[in-house]
């Protein structure tokens, strides 16, 4: 065995990136190679009367101008989706916000593609916009999806997307009781992660193999699938090689129009077809996180205990539904979370706009129940005159309790979020000098629950093979897609402390359908706990091969057969052994009288296994209760903060971040996605927010004015908390730690904002545009009020 486990290592592929030597899809080229451009609708809502290719046709190097018309013939599938089927590769009667695809140009290099973009005369009917919810819910609102509407076994109402409703217990005779309670309405902000590389895409095909798509995705394998049913091809026909992906936080996780246009334009050229989205494009059609609308309120009795929890929310989600019905009614289910609740009525709302879609974004929903219950959570215990901590520590679950199902059916199995908060409280240090005379000083606490994998219709699994080749290398084959979370390199660690092998052994192959094994790839907080848990797995069924192979060339017991630092011996004799690359050797070549056992018919040095969740369920049709994950990571945030009365700004002075976790595979890397995911919230929380003005228009389309987190912006976090309680359900325990920090990290804010003034902000971002007025609207601040 080695110590690989609890390890700090390196990423295996930091040295790749940080020498700028990652290959990502702008950087490959293919002989003969063209190039692609959308056109892009500039109006909000507007019905296509007619399209012009002519001027563009006639530009010097355009091979060719599609519309839906010329597409259309080489789909099985006119439209396209993640959640239902409503978008369409190219629009073919209407468009639905500004920037939805409505034709595209194939020229010899990406500059002509472009000039011929903006020739394309395309003539529209306007049509009014539907941009708030409270519009979309209108009678008398334009529909954005009249074909859905009018279609009987649809469930889209008007510009009603979706709708649900999760009861536990019984409310209204649970209030009738003596109670205590808050309530507020929230709003929580759509943003755009803007990943450090766009989207992007290059189909090539050859007559006789297969349609080889190139693309950053998290999840290739189910992109095989979907692109298979929209062209209508056998199984087989489609390769997807995942190139480097430079960031994606969820947002390069479905199947989109720039990859079925250009498998579409591949097959029709037979030339290599390149899109690359610029960064204009990227903010104006990337899937952030939706803008969404709560009403909620907690009761408690006199003595604190938690009696009910009322939750109404309406999500925003855009043009087209994309994740939206999964991250506005999956989250619902743990909206109380950790506290256990009996009483609870979660209803919410899924509605069409006219402005981008929204997507699966890091934290799926959780963030934002989370900002709205942690707030209620801290204005409870004030009503109350309780200590916030003490408050949170009475109403949640021990380990002692543990296993433990929720109202809404969530299981936890071994998870110590009392340890996590306790930690937290006792890290936090206001500095010792007292805020200036014109700032306030506030601390905040708030905490959550992720998921860790997600259970829709169908199983949630994943699948590894580990090989051995006659050098000694060993080889890993999983679902596990970089996108800078460091999951390959604690895939090797894991596999390292089951073989005895070093990590410079090992491999880890990515990226190529045909290579890597199947599974749901990664995402939802999964891929050390899926993938990990198969990989060990099959690590484990290779270590066993190993040793009885062993077993004969040392002429000892397999119990006796020792595994360590490169080495294979008996325990009971180190001398009698054999280094581990001797072994992969003799294995593959030494005369098989003397590795074989009778009936056995050739050395096999591969492990194969699949991890399959059989915690998770489908949630029940009826009551929509149900076990959606695997396993949950608890996670708790403190901070304490200045409010500057004459600007409105926000100084983080101290902030801890505490988690369980299960156990650690690499402290260096979860170090790295903690401060990752308070890097990304600290964005949503203090800068970002992509409006739209009453048409339907975007405010802030540039990066001049869609204000991204810089270093400056992000507080460094040098306290960090990692709790083990192992999970019994998983390979060594581990749990995901790529997004549960982020969670609480807005509600902490607020919260603190709170305790330092006594004013409650409810709506994100916590600008100072947002935070001054309310200070002068209370008297805080030395402005007058106009």
């Amino acid at each position: 065995m080695t110590n690989s486990i609890g390890s700090r290592i390196p990423s295996k592929l930091g040295e790749i990136f940080v020498t700028g030597s990652g290959t990502f899809v702008d950087d490959m080229a293919f002989p003969g190679m063209l190039h692609a451009r959308f056109v892009r609708c500039p109006h909000p809502h507007a019905k296509i009367v007619s399209i012009d290719t002519s001027h563009a046709l006639s530009i010097p190097g355009v091979e060719l101008v599609w519309t839906w018309k010329d597409l259309s013939p080489y789909l099985s599938s006119n439209h396209f989706g993640h959640d239902i089927l409503d978008e369409e590769p190219l629009a073919i009667d209407r468009a639905r916000y500004v920037g939805d695809e409505v034709a595209i140009v194939l020229a010899h290099d990406a500059h002509t593609a472009l000039e011929a973009s903006e020739a394309v005369n395309i003539t529209y009917d306007i049509l009014p916009a539907v941009t708030s919810v409270e519009d979309a819910l209108s009678s008398t609102s334009p529909l954005l999806h009249p074909r859905l509407d009018e279609d009987p076994s649809s469930s889209v109402k008007g510009n009603l997307l979706h709708s649900f409703s999760i009861k536990t217990g019984d409310v209204p005779a649970a209030l009738k009781s003596p109670h205590v309670s808050v309530s507020g309405s929230f709003k929580t902000n759509r943003t755009s992660p803007s990943a450090l590389e766009p989207h992007g895409v290059i189909a090539s095909y050859t007559p006789g193999r297969e349609l080889a798509i190139h693309s950053p995705n998290q999840k290739p394998h189910s992109m095989v699938t979907n692109l298979e049913t929209i062209f209508g091809f056998e199984p087989g026909f489609i390769t997807w090689n995942v190139p480097d992906i430079g960031g994606s936080f969820g947002t390069k996780a479905e199947l989109l129009s720039h990859e079925i246009c250009a498998a579409a334009l591949t097959l029709s050229t037979r030339k290599p077809v390149k899109i690359i989205l610029d960064r204009l494009e990227e903010l104006q059609t990337g899937r952030g996180r939706p803008e969404e609308h709560f009403n909620a309120c907690l009761t408690a009795d006199k003595n604190g205990n938690f009696i009910s929890l009322t939750v109404d929310m309406i999500q925003n989600t855009g043009a087209y539904a994309s994740y939206g019905i999964h991250t506005s009614e999956t989250p619902g289910l743990l909206a109380a979370c950790p506290y256990l609740i009996e009483h609870q009525n979660i209803s919410g709302k899924v509605v069409y706009t006219n402005v981008v879609p929204s997507g699966a974004v890091r934290g799926f929903g959780d963030s934002q129940y989370t900002f709205v219950r942690e707030q209620l959570v801290d204005a409870i215990s004030r009503k109350l005159n309780r200590d916030p901590i003490d408050l949170r520590l009475q109403n949640i679950a021990t380990k002692d309790q543990m296993p433990i199902t929720t109202a809404t059916g969530i299981k936890w199995r071994n998870t110590d979020l009392p340890s996590c908060i306790t930690a937290v409280r006792d890290s936090l240090s206001p500095p010792p000098t007292p805020p200036s005379n014109n700032k306030l000083r506030g601390m905040g606490i708030a905490v959550s629950v992720k998921r860790n994998g997600k259970k829709g219709a169908n199983s949630d699994f994943s699948k590894a093979t580990v090989e051995v080749n006659n050098k000694g290398t060993v080889y890993i084959y999983s679902d596990v897609i970089s996108v800078g979370q460091g999951t390959e390199t604690g895939l090797a660690q894991i596999t390292s402390e089951i073989l005895g092998i070093s990590q410079n052994r090992i491999k880890v192959i990515t990226g190529n359908t045909d290579t890597i094994a199947d599974g749901h790839g990664v995402g939802a907080d999964r891929g050390t706990v899926f993938i990990g848990s198969a990989t060990a797995k099959a690590a484990e069924n290779l270590r066993e091969k190993i040793i009885k192979i062993a077993s004969n060339f040392l002429q000892i017991e397999s119990k006796h057969v020792m595994l360590s630092s490169d080495r294979i011996f008996d325990s009971s004799n180190p001398d009698n052994g054999m280094e581990f690359t001797e072994f992969a050797r003799r294995a593959r070549f030494d005369d098989p009288s003397i590795k074989l056992n009778q009936h056995e018919t050739g050395v096999s040095l591969i492990g194969h296994a699949t991890f399959e969740s059989l915690e998770a369920q489908t949630v029940d049709p009826k009551t929509r209760l149900g076990n959606v994950s695997h396993t949950y990571t608890h996670s708790a945030v403190g901070v304490i903060v200045d409010v500057d009365l004459g600007t409105g700004d926000i100084d983080i002075l101290d902030i801890c971040v505490a988690e369980d976790l299960g156990c650690v595979i690499n402290p260096l890397l979860v170090e790295g996605q903690i401060q990752g995911c308070i890097g990304h919230a600290a964005g949503d929380v203090f800068l970002e927010n992509f409006t739209y003005d009453t048409h339907g228009h975007p405010h802030n389309g540039t990066l001049v004015d869609y204000h991204l987190p810089t270093t400056i912006d992000v507080p460094l976090l040098t306290k960090m908390h990692k709790i083990e309680s192992p999970d019994p359900a998983t390979s060594h325990g581990q749990r995901g730690a790529g997004e549960g920090a982020l969670l609480p990290f807005p509600a902490a804010i607020a919260n603190a904002i709170h305790d330092a003034t006594g004013v409650r902000f409810r709506e994100l971002p916590l600008s100072p545009q947002k935070i001054l007025p309310s200070l002068i609207d209370h008297g805080f601040s030395t402005h007058k009020k106009s």
